[in-house]
């Protein structure tokens, strides 16, 4: 049962395609974003702290808000990586860049790039992180036909830029900032690559403990690359229907990487256990008929002793026992 409910002053906390707004856990808070702000809550009881409207944009007589894709926060500072544009088909397009303290919600700096037209350009979602050095990393910069990806000081001066083309930034893992295309940015901006599978349905890096682990499609299968191998492939399923529809992998308390599969195998919808060399751990199928599948479009999540994903066709709670 739902521990409180608690009313939100944001005006959408849905993106394009009705995917979810962006929200961190920092501390005591759970932050997250709407049309045009953030806003705090303790995630205790659900409590209001603050809400920051961000700067609004003017174009002739109409006023714009930002959309915000990535949010990141360590210690007192969060950064929030977003955009102004009018839609998808057109129109001049702005990355925005943000850093804010924590507590208060107060904007301490806001970087625009400037507005470029939309054009038949290719352009990554903004994104942000944060590296080992407690610097943000800021990717999706698009200005003037090119995209690129920043290292910003705490104060938002430049550190480096790479103009590494359309790409997303998944995690920094160390003094690496994985992205979306398969490979990472080290301390100095310098891009490093990995081999590339067919088409990136996972591009998240997996921490595990045997190192890194890299989870794509290749069609027609799901495959596993690991940083201990030297990014050798190895193939984990078979599918038989493309898309493949899967949870994004996670990794469970053991290390071992963690997805669910929804009925695009031969075997069925399962939920999938392997280790990071790829063998094999665990297959446990959803109790549904053998013709039905599983829309699982949610990521796993993994509480003590079991793994819970959303069956968003049935509206259902699957819960696995480990």
């Amino acid at each position: 049962m739902p521990r409180y409910e608690v009313p939100t002053t944001l005006r959408s906390l849905a993106i394009r395609f009705r995917e979810p707004s962006p929200a961190v856990i920092n501390g005591e808070l759970i932050i997250f974003a709407g049309d045009g702000g953030l806003e705090a809550h303790r995630h205790a009881d659900g409590s209001f702290v603050w809400k920051t409207a961000l700067p609004p944009r003017t174009l002739g007589n109409v006023s714009e808000w930002r959309q915000v894709f990535s949010l990141a926060a360590r210690g007192d500072a969060l950064y929030a990586a977003g955009s102004f544009f009018p839609n998808w088909m057109g129109g001049e397009y702005e990355p925005t860049s943000s850093r804010l303290e924590v507590r208060t919600g107060q904007l301490e700096w806001d970087l625009w790039a400037g507005p470029s037209p939309l054009a038949t350009a290719s352009i990554a979602r903004p994104s942000v992180v944060i590296d080992s050095s407690n610097q943000p990393v800021f990717g999706g910069f698009y200005r003037a036909g090119t995209d690129s990806t920043r290292g910003l000081t705490e104060q938002g001066a430049a550190r480096w830029s790479s103009n590494s083309g359309p790409v997303g930034l998944a995690a920094a893992i160390g003094d690496r900032v994985f992205h979306s295309h398969q490979g990472w940015f080290d301390a100095l901006g310098v891009m490093h690559p990995v081999p590339r599978f067919q088409n990136i349905s996972f591009p998240q890096p997996l921490v595990t403990s045997a190192g890194v682990v890299i989870i794509g499609v290749s069609s027609p299968r799901i495959e596993l690359m690991s940083e201990a191998s030297g990014w050798q492939r190895v193939p984990l399923l078979d599918f038989v229907h493309w898309p493949p529809r899967a949870t994004q992998p996670r990794v469970s308390a053991a290390g071992a990487v963690s997805f669910a599969l929804g009925g695009n195998t031969n075997s069925g919808p399962a939920l999938y256990d392997f280790a990071p060399d790829g063998r094999l751990l665990a297959a446990c199928t959803f109790r549904v008929s053998p013709n039905e599948s599983v829309d699982t479009s949610q990521p796993v999540v993994e509480l003590v002793g079991q793994v819970v994903l959303v069956d968003n066709g049935r509206k259902v709670v699957w819960a696995f026992q480990r």
